[in-house]
Protein backbone atom coordinates (compact mmCIF):
# COMPACT_ATOMS: atom_id res chain seq x y z
CA UNK A 1 0.00 0.00 0.00
CA UNK A 2 1.58 3.28 -1.10
CA UNK A 3 -0.47 5.76 0.90
CA UNK A 4 -0.65 6.16 4.67
CA UNK A 5 -3.26 8.84 5.18
CA UNK A 6 -3.84 10.48 8.56
CA UNK A 7 -7.17 9.92 10.26
CA UNK A 8 -9.62 11.66 7.95
CA UNK A 9 -11.80 12.63 10.93
CA UNK A 10 -8.99 14.88 12.14
CA UNK A 11 -8.73 16.72 8.79
CA UNK A 12 -10.85 19.81 8.27
CA UNK A 13 -12.06 20.43 4.72
CA UNK A 14 -12.15 23.27 4.00
CA UNK A 15 -9.54 24.00 6.65
CA UNK A 16 -9.97 26.76 9.22
CA UNK A 17 -6.26 26.53 9.97
CA UNK A 18 -3.23 27.00 7.74
CA UNK A 19 -1.72 23.69 6.71
CA UNK A 20 2.03 23.13 6.90
CA UNK A 21 3.86 20.08 5.57
CA UNK A 22 7.23 19.32 7.18
CA UNK A 23 9.13 16.84 5.03
CA UNK A 24 12.50 15.43 6.11
CA UNK A 25 14.99 13.39 4.10
CA UNK A 26 16.74 12.10 7.24
CA UNK A 27 16.58 8.32 7.32
CA UNK A 28 17.57 7.73 10.97
CA UNK A 29 14.92 7.85 13.68
CA UNK A 30 15.92 11.30 14.92
CA UNK A 31 19.18 13.25 15.07
CA UNK A 32 20.83 16.65 15.17
CA UNK A 33 19.73 17.48 11.62
CA UNK A 34 16.09 17.37 12.71
CA UNK A 35 16.31 19.70 15.70
CA UNK A 36 15.39 22.84 13.74
CA UNK A 37 12.06 21.60 12.41
CA UNK A 38 11.36 20.00 15.79
CA UNK A 39 11.91 23.34 17.52
CA UNK A 40 9.60 24.99 14.99
CA UNK A 41 6.86 22.44 15.64
CA UNK A 42 7.07 23.07 19.39
CA UNK A 43 6.57 26.80 18.83
CA UNK A 44 3.97 26.82 16.07
CA UNK A 45 0.46 27.42 17.39
CA UNK A 46 -1.82 24.46 16.80
CA UNK A 47 -4.75 26.87 17.04
CA UNK A 48 -3.50 28.55 13.85
CA UNK A 49 -1.81 25.66 12.04
CA UNK A 50 -2.55 22.09 11.14
CA UNK A 51 0.82 20.34 10.99
CA UNK A 52 1.67 17.31 8.88
CA UNK A 53 5.02 15.57 9.39
CA UNK A 54 6.20 13.40 6.48
CA UNK A 55 9.12 10.99 6.69
CA UNK A 56 10.17 7.54 5.53
CA UNK A 57 10.08 4.75 8.08
CA UNK A 58 8.74 6.72 11.03
CA UNK A 59 9.59 5.01 14.30
CA UNK A 60 6.33 5.66 16.10
CA UNK A 61 7.78 4.23 19.31
CA UNK A 62 10.39 7.00 19.45
CA UNK A 63 9.69 9.57 22.18
CA UNK A 64 9.78 12.51 19.73
CA UNK A 65 7.11 11.06 17.46
CA UNK A 66 4.96 9.97 20.39
CA UNK A 67 5.09 13.56 21.60
CA UNK A 68 4.22 14.95 18.16
CA UNK A 69 1.29 12.58 17.80
CA UNK A 70 -0.01 13.45 21.28
CA UNK A 71 0.16 17.16 20.40
CA UNK A 72 -1.98 16.61 17.32
CA UNK A 73 0.73 16.63 14.63
CA UNK A 74 -0.33 14.25 11.86
CA UNK A 75 2.39 11.71 11.07
CA UNK A 76 2.56 10.59 7.45
CA UNK A 77 4.61 7.60 6.30
CA UNK A 78 6.35 8.42 3.00
CA UNK A 79 8.01 5.08 2.44
CA UNK A 80 6.55 2.01 4.11
CA UNK A 81 8.69 -0.28 6.20
CA UNK A 82 8.40 -3.58 4.34
CA UNK A 83 10.12 -5.53 7.08
CA UNK A 84 13.27 -7.64 7.12
CA UNK A 85 14.46 -10.85 5.51
CA UNK A 86 17.59 -12.70 6.61
CA UNK A 87 18.49 -9.73 8.79
CA UNK A 88 18.43 -7.26 5.91
CA UNK A 89 15.81 -4.57 5.35
CA UNK A 90 13.57 -5.23 2.35
CA UNK A 91 13.75 -2.41 -0.18
CA UNK A 92 11.01 -1.68 -2.66
CA UNK A 93 11.78 -1.09 -6.33
CA UNK A 94 8.98 1.48 -6.47
CA UNK A 95 9.59 5.14 -5.60
CA UNK A 96 7.03 5.13 -2.82
CA UNK A 97 8.46 8.31 -1.32
CA UNK A 98 7.84 10.44 -4.40
CA UNK A 99 4.47 8.92 -5.14
CA UNK A 100 3.25 9.24 -1.58
CA UNK A 101 4.27 12.87 -1.27
CA UNK A 102 2.62 13.75 -4.57
CA UNK A 103 -0.65 12.14 -3.44
CA UNK A 104 -0.67 13.93 -0.11
CA UNK A 105 0.14 17.38 -1.45
CA UNK A 106 -2.71 17.07 -3.98
CA UNK A 107 -5.19 15.90 -1.33
CA UNK A 108 -4.35 18.21 1.57
CA UNK A 109 -3.12 21.31 -0.32
CA UNK A 110 -0.67 22.78 2.23
CA UNK A 111 -0.16 26.52 2.56
CA UNK A 112 3.58 25.93 3.02
CA UNK A 113 6.00 23.01 2.70
CA UNK A 114 9.19 22.94 4.81
CA UNK A 115 11.81 20.68 3.20
CA UNK A 116 14.41 19.54 5.73
CA UNK A 117 17.49 18.18 3.93
CA UNK A 118 20.19 15.97 5.38
CA UNK A 119 22.62 17.34 2.82
CA UNK A 120 22.13 20.29 0.52
CA UNK A 121 20.20 18.56 -2.26
CA UNK A 122 18.86 15.20 -1.05
CA UNK A 123 15.36 16.60 -0.45
CA UNK A 124 15.00 18.79 -3.50
CA UNK A 125 12.96 16.28 -5.49
CA UNK A 126 10.10 17.17 -3.16
CA UNK A 127 10.30 20.73 -4.49
CA UNK A 128 9.38 19.52 -7.98
CA UNK A 129 5.88 18.58 -6.85
CA UNK A 130 5.53 21.88 -5.02
CA UNK A 131 6.41 23.78 -8.21
CA UNK A 132 4.10 21.65 -10.37
CA UNK A 133 1.19 22.20 -7.97
CA UNK A 134 2.15 25.86 -7.25
CA UNK A 135 2.70 25.41 -3.50
CA UNK A 136 5.07 27.59 -1.51
CA UNK A 137 8.08 25.91 0.07
CA UNK A 138 11.30 26.66 1.94
CA UNK A 139 14.42 24.52 2.32
CA UNK A 140 16.64 23.84 5.33
CA UNK A 141 20.04 22.34 4.46
CA UNK A 142 21.86 20.71 7.36
CA UNK A 143 25.09 19.72 5.60
CA UNK A 144 27.13 20.15 2.42
CA UNK A 145 29.87 17.70 1.49
CA UNK A 146 33.08 18.56 -0.37
CA UNK A 147 33.35 15.10 -1.93
CA UNK A 148 29.65 14.63 -2.82
CA UNK A 149 28.42 16.94 -5.56
CA UNK A 150 25.01 17.21 -7.29
CA UNK A 151 24.20 14.53 -9.82
CA UNK A 152 25.12 15.81 -13.32
CA UNK A 153 21.76 14.93 -14.81
CA UNK A 154 19.88 16.81 -12.06
CA UNK A 155 21.92 20.01 -11.74
CA UNK A 156 19.57 22.30 -13.66
CA UNK A 157 16.49 20.93 -11.92
CA UNK A 158 18.09 21.45 -8.50
CA UNK A 159 19.04 25.02 -9.45
CA UNK A 160 15.43 25.73 -10.31
CA UNK A 161 14.26 24.28 -7.00
CA UNK A 162 16.56 26.62 -5.06
CA UNK A 163 15.54 29.61 -7.18
CA UNK A 164 11.81 29.05 -6.73
CA UNK A 165 12.04 28.43 -3.00
CA UNK A 166 10.75 31.20 -0.74
CA UNK A 167 13.87 30.87 1.41
CA UNK A 168 16.93 28.62 1.54
CA UNK A 169 18.26 28.18 5.07
CA UNK A 170 21.80 26.92 5.72
CA UNK A 171 23.26 26.08 9.12
CA UNK A 172 26.72 27.49 8.34
CA UNK A 173 28.35 29.96 6.00
CA UNK A 174 30.69 27.16 4.91
CA UNK A 175 27.74 25.07 3.70
CA UNK A 176 26.20 28.00 1.86
CA UNK A 177 29.45 28.90 0.08
CA UNK A 178 30.13 25.27 -0.84
CA UNK A 179 26.61 24.93 -2.26
CA UNK A 180 27.15 28.05 -4.38
CA UNK A 181 30.36 26.50 -5.70
CA UNK A 182 28.71 23.14 -6.38
CA UNK A 183 25.90 24.70 -8.43
CA UNK A 184 28.01 27.44 -9.98
CA UNK A 185 25.64 30.20 -8.89
CA UNK A 186 24.82 32.37 -5.93
CA UNK A 187 22.04 30.51 -4.12
CA UNK A 188 19.12 32.97 -3.89
CA UNK A 189 16.98 33.79 -0.86
CA UNK A 190 19.79 32.64 1.47
CA UNK A 191 19.15 32.86 5.19
CA UNK A 192 21.08 31.55 8.17
CA UNK A 193 19.59 28.82 10.35
CA UNK A 194 20.88 28.30 13.89
CA UNK A 195 20.39 25.12 15.87
CA UNK A 196 18.49 25.35 19.14
CA UNK A 197 21.13 24.58 21.77
CA UNK A 198 20.40 24.37 25.47
CA UNK A 199 22.11 27.16 27.36
CA UNK A 200 23.33 26.58 30.90
CA UNK A 201 23.05 29.25 33.56
CA UNK A 202 26.57 28.41 34.62
CA UNK A 203 29.46 26.33 33.38
CA UNK A 204 29.49 22.66 34.37
CA UNK A 205 32.35 21.86 36.78
CA UNK A 206 35.25 20.17 34.97
CA UNK A 207 35.96 16.60 36.16
CA UNK A 208 39.25 16.17 38.00
CA UNK A 209 42.26 14.55 36.34
CA UNK A 210 42.79 12.13 39.22
CA UNK A 211 41.57 9.18 37.14
CA UNK A 212 43.10 10.35 33.86
CA UNK A 213 41.74 12.24 30.88
CA UNK A 214 38.37 11.28 29.41
CA UNK A 215 37.04 12.58 26.10
CA UNK A 216 33.96 11.59 24.09
CA UNK A 217 33.28 11.27 20.38
CA UNK A 218 29.55 11.95 20.10
CA UNK A 219 27.52 11.47 16.94
CA UNK A 220 26.20 9.08 14.36
CA UNK A 221 28.39 6.02 13.88
CA UNK A 222 29.12 6.80 10.24
CA UNK A 223 32.88 6.93 9.76
CA UNK A 224 32.87 8.57 6.31
CA UNK A 225 31.47 11.72 7.95
CA UNK A 226 32.65 11.52 11.55
CA UNK A 227 36.18 10.18 11.00
CA UNK A 228 36.22 7.55 13.75
CA UNK A 229 38.81 5.59 11.77
CA UNK A 230 41.28 8.51 11.83
CA UNK A 231 40.95 8.78 15.60
CA UNK A 232 41.46 5.05 16.14
CA UNK A 233 44.68 5.08 14.08
CA UNK A 234 45.95 7.99 16.19
CA UNK A 235 45.10 6.21 19.44
CA UNK A 236 46.93 3.12 18.18
CA UNK A 237 50.24 5.00 18.21
CA UNK A 238 52.59 4.26 21.14
CA UNK A 239 52.56 7.85 22.41
CA UNK A 240 48.79 7.74 22.94
CA UNK A 241 48.73 4.15 24.19
CA UNK A 242 51.15 5.17 26.93
CA UNK A 243 48.98 8.05 28.16
CA UNK A 244 46.17 7.81 30.70
CA UNK A 245 43.67 8.82 28.03
CA UNK A 246 40.24 7.27 27.42
CA UNK A 247 37.73 7.90 24.63
CA UNK A 248 34.04 6.98 24.82
CA UNK A 249 32.14 6.54 21.56
CA UNK A 250 28.56 7.74 22.05
CA UNK A 251 25.83 7.24 19.49
CA UNK A 252 24.47 4.66 17.06
CA UNK A 253 24.59 4.16 13.33
CA UNK A 254 25.23 1.94 10.34
CA UNK A 255 28.97 1.54 10.98
CA UNK A 256 28.65 0.33 14.57
CA UNK A 257 29.73 -3.25 13.87
CA UNK A 258 32.62 -2.18 11.62
CA UNK A 259 33.93 0.31 14.19
CA UNK A 260 33.73 -2.16 17.07
CA UNK A 261 35.57 -4.78 15.01
CA UNK A 262 38.21 -2.19 14.05
CA UNK A 263 38.79 -1.38 17.73
CA UNK A 264 39.06 -5.09 18.59
CA UNK A 265 41.48 -5.59 15.71
CA UNK A 266 43.71 -2.82 17.07
CA UNK A 267 43.20 -4.04 20.66
CA UNK A 268 42.49 -0.46 21.80
CA UNK A 269 41.81 -0.61 25.52
CA UNK A 270 41.43 3.17 25.52
CA UNK A 271 38.16 3.06 23.54
CA UNK A 272 34.70 2.09 24.78
CA UNK A 273 31.28 2.19 23.13
CA UNK A 274 28.47 3.55 25.33
CA UNK A 275 25.57 3.77 22.87
CA UNK A 276 23.10 6.57 23.51
CA UNK A 277 23.59 8.93 26.46
CA UNK A 278 21.30 11.79 27.48
CA UNK A 279 22.69 15.25 26.81
CA UNK A 280 21.47 16.34 30.24
CA UNK A 281 24.22 14.39 32.00
CA UNK A 282 26.58 13.63 29.12
CA UNK A 283 29.31 16.16 29.89
CA UNK A 284 29.44 15.48 33.64
CA UNK A 285 31.94 12.66 33.04
CA UNK A 286 34.12 14.07 30.25
CA UNK A 287 36.75 16.75 29.87
CA UNK A 288 35.92 17.35 26.26
CA UNK A 289 34.88 16.33 22.77
CA UNK A 290 36.92 14.79 19.95
CA UNK A 291 35.28 15.19 16.54
CA UNK A 292 37.60 14.40 13.58
CA UNK A 293 34.85 14.98 11.00
CA UNK A 294 35.35 14.84 7.25
CA UNK A 295 32.04 16.59 6.58
CA UNK A 296 29.56 18.53 8.71
CA UNK A 297 26.96 21.26 8.59
CA UNK A 298 27.58 23.04 11.87
CA UNK A 299 28.07 20.24 14.41
CA UNK A 300 25.36 20.47 17.06
CA UNK A 301 27.53 18.45 19.44
CA UNK A 302 30.34 21.04 19.18
CA UNK A 303 27.92 23.73 20.28
CA UNK A 304 26.49 21.56 23.05
CA UNK A 305 29.95 20.71 24.39
CA UNK A 306 30.98 24.37 24.39
CA UNK A 307 27.71 25.35 26.10
CA UNK A 308 28.59 22.90 28.88
CA UNK A 309 32.08 24.38 29.15
CA UNK A 310 34.07 21.53 27.65
CA UNK A 311 37.22 21.36 25.53
CA UNK A 312 36.52 20.75 21.83
CA UNK A 313 39.01 19.29 19.35
CA UNK A 314 37.56 19.18 15.84
CA UNK A 315 38.22 19.96 12.17
CA UNK A 316 37.40 22.76 9.74
CA UNK A 317 34.50 20.75 8.33
CA UNK A 318 31.28 22.74 8.32
CA UNK A 319 30.96 25.83 10.46
CA UNK A 320 33.07 24.98 13.51
CA UNK A 321 35.65 27.65 12.71
CA UNK A 322 32.91 30.27 12.97
CA UNK A 323 33.09 29.95 16.76
CA UNK A 324 36.36 28.11 17.56
CA UNK A 325 39.62 30.04 17.81
CA UNK A 326 42.44 27.53 18.01
CA UNK A 327 44.12 27.50 21.41
CA UNK A 328 41.75 30.07 22.91
CA UNK A 329 38.35 28.39 23.22
CA UNK A 330 39.11 25.01 21.63
CA UNK A 331 41.34 23.32 19.06
CA UNK A 332 40.75 22.95 15.35
CA UNK A 333 42.63 21.39 12.44
CA UNK A 334 42.48 20.69 8.74
CA UNK A 335 40.59 17.54 7.70
CA UNK A 336 43.65 15.32 7.87
CA UNK A 337 44.75 12.60 10.28
CA UNK A 338 48.19 14.08 11.01
CA UNK A 339 46.77 17.58 11.45
CA UNK A 340 44.06 16.32 13.78
CA UNK A 341 46.66 14.48 15.86
CA UNK A 342 48.64 17.71 16.07
CA UNK A 343 45.52 19.45 17.40
CA UNK A 344 45.13 16.68 19.98
CA UNK A 345 48.76 17.20 20.99
CA UNK A 346 48.19 20.94 21.40
CA UNK A 347 45.18 20.16 23.56
CA UNK A 348 47.11 17.63 25.68
CA UNK A 349 49.98 20.08 26.23
CA UNK A 350 47.56 22.81 27.36
CA UNK A 351 46.02 20.92 30.30
CA UNK A 352 47.02 23.60 32.78
CA UNK A 353 44.91 26.05 30.73
CA UNK A 354 41.84 23.85 30.29
CA UNK A 355 39.72 25.71 32.85
CA UNK A 356 40.37 29.01 31.05
CA UNK A 357 39.77 27.47 27.61
CA UNK A 358 36.53 25.88 28.83
CA UNK A 359 35.34 29.22 30.22
CA UNK A 360 36.15 30.88 26.90
CA UNK A 361 34.20 28.17 25.06
CA UNK A 362 31.21 28.68 27.35
CA UNK A 363 31.27 32.45 26.84
CA UNK A 364 31.78 32.19 23.06
CA UNK A 365 28.82 29.92 22.39
CA UNK A 366 26.52 31.89 24.70
CA UNK A 367 27.41 35.07 22.83
CA UNK A 368 26.83 33.32 19.49
CA UNK A 369 23.44 31.80 20.28
CA UNK A 370 20.33 34.02 20.21
CA UNK A 371 17.63 33.46 22.82
CA UNK A 372 15.32 32.00 20.17
CA UNK A 373 17.44 30.59 17.29
CA UNK A 374 14.44 29.74 15.09
CA UNK A 375 12.62 33.07 15.54
CA UNK A 376 13.52 34.25 12.03
CA UNK A 377 12.08 31.09 10.46
CA UNK A 378 8.91 31.36 12.54
CA UNK A 379 8.48 34.96 11.38
CA UNK A 380 8.87 33.92 7.75
CA UNK A 381 6.37 31.08 8.17
CA UNK A 382 3.86 33.61 9.51
CA UNK A 383 4.46 35.92 6.54
CA UNK A 384 4.20 33.12 3.98
CA UNK A 385 1.04 31.57 5.37
CA UNK A 386 -0.90 34.65 6.49
CA UNK A 387 0.75 37.37 4.42
CA UNK A 388 0.84 38.13 0.74
CA UNK A 389 4.43 37.12 -0.05
CA UNK A 390 4.52 35.27 -3.36
CA UNK A 391 7.04 33.07 -5.10
CA UNK A 392 9.56 35.48 -6.67
CA UNK A 393 9.73 35.76 -10.43
CA UNK A 394 13.09 34.38 -11.49
CA UNK A 395 14.69 32.57 -14.34
CA UNK A 396 17.08 29.67 -14.16
CA UNK A 397 20.67 30.89 -14.06
CA UNK A 398 22.82 29.43 -16.79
Amino acid sequence: MITDFPNLESIENPPSKKRIFIVTSIFEDFGGSETIWYDLVKQLSLEKYQLFFLKSNINRRHSVFKELSNRGVLLVELEPNLGYKDGQKIKSKLNHKAANFCIHIEVYKPDLVIINQGINFDGLDVARFCIEQNFKYITISNKAVNFFWPYPESRNDFKEYFIKSQANYFVSNHNYQLTCEQFGMKIPHFQRAIYPVQKHKEIKPMPTLNNGVKFALVGRLFLMDKGHDMLFRILNKPVWRNRNFKVSIIGAGSDEVALKEFVRYLALDSVEFLGYKSNQTLWDDFHGLLLPSRSEGFPLVVQEAMAAGRIVVTTYSGGSDEIIIDGKNGFISEIDQDEFEFAMERCWAAQKNWIEIAQNAYSSINNFLPDNPTENILTQIEELTFGSKNIPESTLLK
